[in-house]
Parts: C-alpha cells; structure tokens; sequence
C-alpha cells in the first residue's frame, strides 16, 4: 500500500496519506485488460447500472467495510439510518460540527479534502496542461488570475458550500466520460479534467470577487447533484450540491489574487496538497 504525503491544516503538520486503491489505478491505466475495463467503466451505461446497485439497499452491506477500508470517523457525522451505501456516502454533519467565518473578506474552503493552489491560471497539478479555456470548454468571461483544486477522497463529507456571499450568474453543464480522477491516473492522463463530465457554475461575490466552480464527476455514479439555479443569491456557507457515489473533484478559477496561506501556496508548489476542513479559512482577499 503506497504512502504520499500531506499537509493537515488544522494540526499545522505534514502527514502520510494511505491511498488504498493506488494499486488498481496503476492497472487501470497502465495494463492491456486493465485499460480495457477502463474504457468500459468510464462510459455512462456503466455508472447507470452501478448507480441502480449502490441507490439499493443491496449495497446496505457495503457500508461497514467501506468504512473500514478508509478508516472512517462518523463522530462529526449526524447519526441516521442509511438506506443505500450511495445515502452514506452523501451524509451529512451533525449541526455546528464545522462552521463558516462571517467574514466576506476571509475565504472559507467550500469543501472538506485536499487542496492545490496555483500563483496563476495553470492548474495546479504536476504535468497537467489542461487550460481554463479546455476546463470551461469556451473562453473565461474574465482574466483568471489563480486556480485551486479540490480533490476529494472517498471517505470525505461530499457537499459543497460556497466560499463567500454573492449570486450565481449561470450553470452550464458539460457532458463527458467518467474515468477515476486522483493523484495516479492523472499521471497517466493529464487531460482527465477535460474528458470527464462537468459542470460549471459562475459566480459573483458581493465583495467583488468572481469565480467559476466547476464540478467533475467521476467513476461509478459520477452524479453531481445542485439545489440551486442560475439567478440564485446564497449566504456564506449555504450548501449548494454534493457528488454521489465516486471520487470526486472541484475546481475554482478565481479573478482576484487572494492571500492564501504561505504553507499552502509553499506545499502546493511542491506538489503536496493540503487537507482543509469545511469553513476553514484558507486565504484573505484584502479590502
């Protein structure tokens, strides 16, 4: 079992992360059978028929060994009766277990897993040529003047907040495969961020700041699902969706050059990504 490295935000310490299914993303895309199924899985029947598997209470079983298997925590979480392994994976906080800075000046990470930040447009991952313009699939309606990407781990919370108050400008959904996004396949493929299904949503903040968040679904349901619509206003903090069943992506393309904290930026030149909680605060956008 292979081991990278971290840095935890919260414990202001650099950690070992075991990636426990690195092994079958080397066969996915390194092996003749392997590359064969990959193709297979990827397509949109695949996650169709698995989606109708993990949303049963077939999949009830799963529940105790996928939590196992990643070592999960439930104390943060509400304590319910699940009815699908699918159900589990979108659980929910307990009330007040994270929370959100009321300050519009702080940006506060949408989401709970492991973050890259880039200085510039470039996404910020090691041997990735995607641009803004392959990501979004049409050009920037603004400069983009940094980018963060959010990867989240299967044993994380999966919904996603807003980072600031402001109102949703559009959503436009991109269609596309569903191939597993992590550290190892992108090795493999570095154009993943644009071969798989999106969507994107553009944003525009009360304190000036604009955004696209756009969200990447990946293997298996690849479901990403939003309770919001274009024209909506939102709080800091507001849920705007979550991602189903599967490894899940986000990335920001943001036109203001906010201050993230020095670590971060240092780590993510490095190529080692920085584990964030929800609401916590990871930069300043000065006034």
């Amino acid at each position: 079992m292979k081991k990278s490295k971290f840095y935890n935000l919260a414990k202001n310490e650099v950690e070992s992360l075991q990636n426990q299914r690195d092994a079958i993303a080397e066969w996915l895309f390194t092996h003749t059978l392997g590359k064969v199924v990959n193709s297979i899985i990827s397509r949109p029947l695949f996650s169709i028929l698995a989606s109708h598997y993990l949303k049963s209470s077939w999949s009830l079983k799963k529940i105790e060994s996928f939590k196992y298997e990643f070592g999960i925590d439930d104390t943060d979480f509400e304590n319910v009766e699940y009815q699908s392994l699918n159900d589990y994976f979108i659980r929910k906080f307990k009330p007040h277990a994270r929370s959100f800075s009321r300050n519009e000046w702080e940006l506060s990470s949408p989401a709970e897993g492991y973050y890259l930040v880039s200085s510039n447009a470039h996404l910020p991952v090691k041997g990735v040529t995607t641009t803004p313009n392959e990501l979004l699939d049409c050009l920037p309606g603004f400069e983009i003047r940094q980018s963060v990407v959010i990867r989240l781990s299967p044993k994380e919370y999966h919904r996603l907040h807003f980072p600031f108050s402001g109102v949703i400008k559009s959503i436009a959904p991109i269609s596309g495969r569903l191939y597993s996004i992590n550290p190892v396949t992108l090795k493999y493929d570095q154009n993943l961020f644009i071969k798989n299904k999106r969507i994107v949503l553009e944003l525009v903040f009360d304190n000036g700041v604009r955004a696209y968040c756009i969200l990447i679904g990946a293997t298996y349901i690849g479901s990403i699902q939003l309770s919001v619509k274009a024209g909506d206003r939102f709080l800091k903090g507001d849920e705007f969706g979550y991602f189903e069943f599967g490894g899940s992506t986000a990335v920001l393309l943001i036109d203001t050059k906010l201050n993230f904290e020095e670590k971060i930026l240092s780590y993510s030149e490095q190529g080692i990504e920085t584990f964030a909680k929800l609401g916590q605060t990871i930069a300043i956008k000065y006034k």
